[in-house]
């Protein structure tokens, strides 16, 4: 069996693939703040998509979740760090809404990490019904070609 190096090494991937989600993070959110028309991607969309990624990469949900947790985590006491230098009165005011939304993407992370972990381990399968699913969408475009040309 060929395992890759991120499998046999969970610090390592830790390292790595939380290096690489942070980084994401972080770019995505200055993208969002940057230009207006982005901040929903960059805001909920790219994190969703990373959390998958994680998962399908690592291949272990354990070790994705903590990456995801822990990624949050600096994140968002960065973001608390920057909203509290910017002015005091908008930390305070904003503090319910960066927690409702770590716990938001905490959730919703820790699902896509999941899916990605799935993905990985039945992708054979999955290939295997959209094959399926080919060949049966032709035969029936055949067979209503068939009745339209009588």
């Amino acid at each position: 069996m060929n395992r890759s190096v991120i499998s046999t090494n969970p610090r390592l991937a830790f390292v790595i693939l939380g290096s690489l989600y942070f980084a994401v993070l972080l770019v995505s959110y200055l993208l969002g703040q940057l230009y207006p028309f982005f901040t929903p991607y960059g805001w909920l969309l790219i994190p969703v998509v990373t959390s998958f990624f994680v998962g399908y990469l690592v291949k272990e949900v354990d070790t994705a979740i903590k990456t995801i947790v822990v990624c949050l985590s600096l994140n968002t006491g960065i973001v608390f760090g920057l909203l509290f230098f910017s002015s005091i009165d908008d930390a305070f005011l904003s503090i319910p809404t960066i927690a409702s939304y770590y716990t938001f993407h905490i959730v919703l992370g820790a699902t896509a990490s999941a899916i990605g972990v799935a993905v990985r381990e039945d992708r054979g399968d999955i290939i295997a019904i959209c094959v399926h699913l080919v060949k049966k969408m032709k035969q029936i475009i055949e067979k209503l070609l068939g009745m339209v040309r009588r």
